[in-house]
């Protein structure tokens, strides 16, 4: 489990309810992790939202049997360097995790993304970091298991 303290990004969230929230979406093993979908790190972020982000270009999809068993999506960095920290260092996941949230918080309070009546904005947001925009209209059962944690938090 993650320790310390977490700086909230989102405006009108209290610091507890923030801090349950990030240890609820903080499922990855370990700082260096490699998850089978191709996720890094304690939060695993997936490459399609690090390319989102900016963070990595030439964005790919494989096919089963090229790395694995399973078809994933893999890129290059772009800032190799950047690259190294985020697979080392918490703080720069922590960074990179704020950023995704606040960038989906964003577009859910403008109206660009829809919440579902049956989520709040903590759920939302989990189902948005653990699957992307699909999570909003359907839940698999291991993004359900992360918005359950999350859900109602704020």
């Amino acid at each position: 489990m993650i320790e310390g303290s977490f700086p909230c990004p989102i405006d009108g969230v209290e610091q507890d309810a923030w801090e349950r929230f990030v240890r609820a979406c903080a499922t990855g093993k370990r700082l260096g992790a490699v998850s089978e979908t191709n996720a890094l790190g304690i939060f695993e972020l997936r490459p399609r939202r690090l390319a989102d982000l900016g963070i990595l270009r030439n964005l790919r999809r494989t096919q089963p049997g090229e790395h694995g068993p399973k078809a994933i999506w893999i890129g290059c960095f772009v800032d190799a360097a950047f690259g190294v920290q985020l697979r080392k260092r918490f703080e720069v996941q922590y960074q990179v995790f704020c950023a995704s949230v606040r960038e989906h918080a964003d577009r859910l309070m403008s109206g660009a993304l829809k919440r579902p009546e049956s989520l709040t904005l903590s759920g939302a947001l989990a189902a948005l970091h653990r699957a992307g925009e699909g999570a909003l209209e359907r839940l698999n059962p291991k993004t359900a298991a992360l918005v359950e944690s999350a859900n109602g938090l704020f």
